[in-house]
């Protein structure tokens, strides 16, 4: 993403959405590049995989807008 003018790091909003203590769900948006509109969304079982799948929305957007 650096070669393409993207250099600030990825800025991550994660909250637990539902799900008991034992299994939440958490769901996550990333922003890029000082935005404030999220480029990405995604959920997981726990706040990695919920990042992750943000992450990789994200680049699929941005790819599909010609971004990347």
């Amino acid at each position: 993403m650096q070669s393409k003018g993207i250099t600030t790091p990825p800025i991550y909003n994660t909250r637990q959405i539902g799900g008991q203590s034992h299994t939440p769900e958490f769901e996550s948006d990333v922003s890029v590049d000082g935005e404030k509109k999220p480029r990405g969304t995604g959920n997981g079982r726990n706040k990695k995989d919920a990042e992750k799948a943000a992450a990789e929305d994200a680049l699929a957007n941005l790819k599909k807008q010609g971004l990347l």
